[in-house]
């Protein structure tokens, strides 16, 4: 019983692991020598993704039956850049989004009874002018909104 409880505890604790996958395939990839003095980027081969998984098992020794297990498993998996140039078009994209969002606030204000684009604009400004040396060192909710209004 003490082994097969401990052989589940070591699975449960080995699941827990971050994967690196290559699609498959194993090729290099070829720089030129402008690559390599740039060398800002970091890029996979195509198709990598990093992945995290996380696998639970429960153990139960029942009379009649026998052993018996149920295990849980959660993962997730992210693309890894594969191209050494950024595209620009998720900044436009950025600055659609937050006019967007601040027309929304301000909607959300303008029903709470007040006057919704001044309270954005004042907290517009109030997030501009706040000093570099106090970033990072607010409160959570702070620091929140010092990210959506810059």
């Amino acid at each position: 019983m003490r082994r097969l409880t401990f052989f589940n505890c070591w699975i449960g604790f080995c699941c827990l692991s971050v994967a690196s996958s290559m699609g498959g395939t194993n090729t290099s990839v070829g720089r030129t020598k402008r690559d390599l003095l740039d060398g800002k980027y970091l890029i996979f081969p195509e198709g990598s993704n990093v992945q995290l998984v996380y696998c639970l098992t429960f153990s139960a020794y029942a009379k009649p039956s026998g052993f018996s297990a149920f295990g849980i498993t959660a993962g997730q998996a992210w693309e890894l850049p594969s191209k050494s140039v950024l595209s620009t078009k998720f900044e436009d994209y950025h600055r659609r989004s937050r006019r967007q969002l601040y027309r929304k606030v301000e909607l959300l204000l303008g029903s709470r009874g007040l006057d919704g684009k001044a309270c954005v604009l004042k907290a517009i400004c109030h997030a501009a002018n706040r000093d570099r040396s106090n970033v990072g060192k607010g409160t959570f909710f702070e620091e929140i909104m010092h990210a959506v209004f810059t």
